[in-house]
């Protein structure tokens, strides 16, 4: 797995013009889903498809969270795909899973030139990232 950064853009589905930047958003080779703040979110316009979902977290906790729809743009790339309403504390992401920018091969490290590892601050249950 690596992490790198994008800016990147959250925009409404039905409604294009409702949209949200997202400067240095990180990129992680490890997520299925992309989570961003719920204020993004809401400035979008993206509104809540599926409530309260479970996610196990790094350590072992389950939280729940929100779930929408949104288109992501990053670079000169776009995709329809899941989003996670985040919480305070919550890490940002843009996620990798197999149907998003990344899975697709459409955004990589080689078209972006960023190769830079980076941690995302997650630490396992035995306290290692």
């Amino acid at each position: 797995m690596g992490v790198f950064h994008v800016d990147c853009e959250i925009v409404n589905v039905r409604q294009p013009k409702r949209k949200a930047t997202i400067p240095w958003l990180h990129v992680e080779t490890g997520a299925e889903l992309s989570w961003t703040s719920e204020s993004a979110l809401k400035k979008a316009g993206i509104t809540v498809t599926k409530k309260d979902l479970p996610f196990l977290m790094a350590n072992g906790q389950t939280i729940t969270r929100s779930v929408g729809y949104a288109v992501i743009r990053a670079e000169s790339f776009e995709t329809v795909d899941e989003v996670v309403f985040g919480q305070p504390g919550d890490l940002c992401l843009l996620g990798a899973n197999p149907g998003g920018i990344w899975g697709r091969g459409r955004l990589s490290e080689k078209e972006t030139g960023r190769g830079r590892a980076l941690s995302t601050g997650v630490k396992g249950p035995d306290g290692t990232a």
